[in-house]
């Protein structure tokens, strides 16, 4: 059963290694330059606002000199920590997965048996 589940996950994984651009250069969907170059800016921008965020990260700014021994240790950063409360995102994603428990568990006595329509 796992398998004949698992092969069309594994043929659209092949189709979209194929078919998906690497790049704004490649994309055969772009038609024009000026969309190229669109694409082009907008990566650079993501690409820049990871950077920012990377400094945000170290407090000093600088980029990060930690080994890789220290990095698998797992330090607690509290800045991050800080940074995860105040983010939004964060908020929307636990009050919604609260909710939807909240409404399966609010009708655990109530079900399709006992209904009369």
């Amino acid at each position: 059963m796992f398998i004949i589940e698992g092969w069309p996950s594994l043929l659209a994984a092949l189709v979209a290694w194929w078919w998906i651009p690497d790049s704004p250069s490649d994309a055969w969907f772009l038609k024009s330059p000026e969309e190229r170059k669109i694409a082009t800016v907008r990566l650079l921008t993501a690409s820049q606002r990871e950077q920012r965020q990377q400094a945000i990260r170290n407090q000093s700014g600088k980029m990060d000199t930690t080994s890789s021994s220290e990095a698998k240790l797992g330090r607690l950063k509290w800045r991050e920590i800080v940074l995860a409360v105040g983010d939004l995102k964060n908020w929307l994603t636990a009050v919604s997965t609260f909710l939807f428990y909240m409404n399966l568990t609010s009708d655990r006595n109530n079900d399709i048996t006992t209904r009369r329509y």
